[in-house]
């Protein structure tokens, strides 16, 4: 389905104990499902944790250590208000604190925010309008940055559009997000038909909102990257009158996907990210990991890999089946089938637990 691009490119909370009592070094640089938080959390709130962390009898890095919790532990949160940034916890049959900076929530009955969920800010209350072949537009009102969504190898608009709605509706009005644009995918796994109408959205762009944007971002999953590369050509040449400096803002992130744009493009960009997943409990990484390792670290000066930490992702074990369904762990915390993509779930369905992931998204 995918090739590699070698020279290309949930709603959660994360709160946490401390490794050691200090801060880890992961590299590649690694990311929880979520961003770190010190919000006052249910009791009763499962988490789990993304190293191996210290049990503390007190909420002070001066208290005793009970225990160490070993990574990919799930714990209950039984004292949700964080007293020196510390949360009480159960683990083992032993109660104790952890400080608040590694652990991914998995479950929580916390309330969203006020933009989530029909909200006066919820995107669902402006209605996508089509301005080409496969490509699909909003205008919101958190800024003048533009967000513009890629999805893989035959995702269709509304799905694609879902899974837009619910970025925005995670992190759009932190990220100044004015101008989202949601792409189906390619109906080909390459796309060698080329069916897409990027050329209109370079158009759109270039009618005022790429010089009135400081930032220009691109999320692309799987074989929606080499959509995605077409657009970078177009940019690069000023297609659709966009500005000359228009790449110099724009970031891209490949969500464990394929492309193959020419390196002149690509050193124009303002960052680019190669995205993987893996899960520690199944000892499993997404089926383009490897690629977006090579790449990530062919184009380390723009940015590099970035791993999302998917361990409780309920994928399967098995060599074929977990690669596929962790593909999908970029787009959502827990897939919706454990052996293989489901794009028309995954994409759209964020309820029971699934989280959108967009712990990528801090390095903006």
């Amino acid at each position: 389905m995918h090739r590699p691009w070698l020279l290309a490119i949930p709603f959660v909370f994360a709160i946490g104990c401390v490794l050691q009592d200090a801060d880890p070094m992961p590299d590649p640089e690694t990311f929880e499902q979520g961003s770190n938080v010190t919000a006052q959390l249910p009791d009763g709130t499962q988490a789990m944790t993304t190293g191996n962390l210290n049990l503390r009898q007190g909420p002070s890095t001066s208290a005793a250590v009970i225990d160490v919790i070993p990574s990919g532990t799930t714990l209950t949160i039984t004292q949700g208000t964080p007293q020196n940034g510390f949360y009480g916890v159960s683990y083992n049959g032993q109660d104790g604190y952890c400080s608040g900076k590694y652990l991914v929530v998995v479950s929580s009955d916390a309330a969203p925010p006020d933009d989530a969920g029909g909200g006066p800010d919820d995107p669902a209350h402006v209605p996508w309008q089509t301005i080409g072949t496969g490509v699909n537009f909003k205008a919101l009102q958190a800024g003048t940055n533009v967000f513009i969504v890629y999805g893989g190898y035959t995702a269709k608009d509304a799905w694609v559009e879902g899974w837009s709605d619910e970025l925005y509706r995670a992190r759009g009005k932190a990220l100044g997000i004015g101008q989202l644009y949601a792409v189906r995918g390619p109906n080909q796994s390459g796309y060698a038909n080329q069916e897409i109408g990027n050329s209109k959205l370079a158009a759109h762009l270039g009618a005022g909102r790429a010089a009135a944007a400081e930032k220009i971002v691109i999320v692309a999953h799987s074989s929606g990257t080499f959509v995605a590369d077409e657009l970078l050509g177009q940019l690069r040449t000023g297609a659709g009158g966009v500005p000359a400096d228009t790449l110099g803002k724009t970031t891209v992130f490949n969500l464990d996907g394929g492309g193959g744009s020419d390196s002149a493009t690509l050193k124009k960009l303002a960052n680019l990210y190669f995205v993987y997943a893996c899960d520690a409990a199944i000892g499993r990484c997404s089926h383009n990991a490897e690629s977006m390792k090579a790449s990530g670290q062919t184009w380390a000066s723009l940015g590099g890999p970035i791993k999302v930490i998917a361990d409780g992702s309920g994928c399967s074990a098995s060599a074929a089946g977990g690669l596929w369904c962790l593909h999908d762990t970029v787009v959502t915390t827990r897939p919706h089938n454990a052996a293989m993509y489901d794009l028309a779930n995954d994409y759209t369905d964020f309820k029971g637990g699934r989280k959108v992931v967009t712990s990528y998204l801090n390095k903006l």
